[in-house]
């Protein structure tokens, strides 16, 4: 399924292309490498948080936990699978936009690709132990990806309007989710301006905030009645 959509992308990126009236390449590139990057975000929250929801609905977390296996070890192997296939989805993300771009800056963006949506994937196994309702997990979801999307220019239109201490609330929030718009720019593609130094902090800020979500993950886990 996520093949199909990727290609349907890919078809839509090199329509809409066409209506442009200058630099086609370079917009089909920007706007397919967006798309793409929406799509495995979507993909990777939803599966997170409706795999472990229909497990527990169905009983099969107690019947694997009833295995003599502990919660700890439980939820440590589901965030490794979901770090697997977020991964997973990077790579064939990175095959889509690799038609039109080089590959040494295909490989930063699928990098800086993967650290989101192994973020993603740790936030919805959170969200999915926290919450009971499906619902409930996927907005809260969507909520925590807009914020890390858009936090950038919250903080800087805070502080230029002067909003005082909102300015502030602002900016304490800006360090406590990731800032996604730096993980993967899509002028990395377009004006093959991406390197090394871009990613070392994105690295060390994804394995960071993915420690806090699987302590906090195991620590409500431990605490809910499954």
């Amino acid at each position: 399924m996520y093949m199909l959509l990727l290609l349907v992308v890919m078809m839509l990126g090199g329509f809409i292309a066409q209506l442009a009236v200058i630099e086609q390449d370079a917009f089909r590139l920007a706007l397919s490498a967006g798309l793409v990057r929406l799509l495995a975000v979507a993909v990777v929250t939803v599966q997170g948080c409706a795999s472990l929801n229909d497990e527990i609905r169905n009983g099969q977390v107690e019947l694997t936990l009833a295995l003599n296996l502990s919660r700890s070890h439980y939820l440590v192997g589901r965030a490794l699978g979901g770090a697997i296939y977020a991964i997973f989805l990077a790579l064939f993300a990175m095959l889509v936009v690799c038609w039109w771009a080089p590959w040494s800056q295909v490989m930063f963006w699928g990098l800086g690709l993967a650290c989101e949506l192994i973020v993603m994937a740790l936030f919805a196994l959170f969200v999915a132990v926290t919450f009971t309702s499906l619902a409930a997990s996927l907005l809260v979801s969507v909520a925590f990806y807009l914020l890390s999307r858009f936090i950038e220019p919250f903080v800087l239109m805070t502080t230029a309007v002067g909003a005082g201490s909102y300015s502030s609330i602002v900016v304490w929030i800006s360090w406590l989710v990731p800032n996604f718009s730096r993980y993967n720019q899509s002028s990395w593609l377009v004006y093959a301006d991406g390197d090394v130094t871009q990613l070392v902090p994105v690295m060390a800020e994804s394995f960071l905030v993915c420690g806090v979500l699987l302590l906090a993950a195991l620590v409500d886990f431990h605490r809910r009645e499954v």
